[in-house]
């Protein structure tokens, strides 16, 4: 017999301060890479996205985000309750009109976290689906917030109707047992 039992769990929205000062720079680094679409047409179609990319190949947007990233997730780690934390990976995706990533989960990894590069619209956010009540919440985002969340908990990125981008960077994080 499998009995399934819930329980609230934490999610981080933060403010990521450097955003301001690397937008645009991390924008040209993305733009200037070489960029897969990723589409099967059921479960994902998104734009560009350097996740099919070997891991092997330098990601020149990682190196100019990870040094005030790891600050500021270090924070965000502390505030819920851990003393360190490792990056697993990390990879960007840009959602343009008719994009979407439907329902999923990030395997390997204790939290997943989105950078939101470029938000042009409250209705593009990530939507959390509550596995209990199977309700959907969509967290108050802007651009230039980061979402932190239990990497079991399914979330999407709903159709893109806008005729706007949107741009996240997305890493995957552990923190000690």
């Amino acid at each position: 017999m499998i009995n399934i039992n819930y329980i609230d769990c934490p999610y981080v929205i933060s403010a990521f301060d450097a955003h301001d000062s690397l937008k645009h720079i991390l924008l040209e680094s993305i733009e200037n890479m070489n960029q897969s679409t990723l589409s099967d047409n059921t479960t994902q179609s998104i734009t560009h996205t350097d996740w099919h990319i070997g891991r092997n190949v330098e990601r020149k947007y990682w190196d100019i985000l990870c040094p005030p990233l790891v600050n500021h997730m270090l924070n965000v780690h502390q505030e819920l309750g851990f003393t360190q934390f490792s990056f697993m990976n990390y990879w960007f995706q840009q959602y343009y009109k008719d994009s979407f990533h439907d329902w999923h989960v990030h395997g390997d990894a204790n939290w997943t976290n989105i950078y939101y590069l470029e938000l042009p619209e409250q209705d593009v956010t990530t939507n959390i689906k509550n596995q209990k009540t199977n309700s959907v919440l969509i967290p108050n985002i802007e651009e230039g917030y980061i979402l932190t969340m239990p990497a079991i908990l399914w979330h999407c990125s709903p159709i893109n109707l806008g005729d706007k981008r949107k741009t996240v960077i997305s890493f995957n994080t552990t923190t000690p047992q």
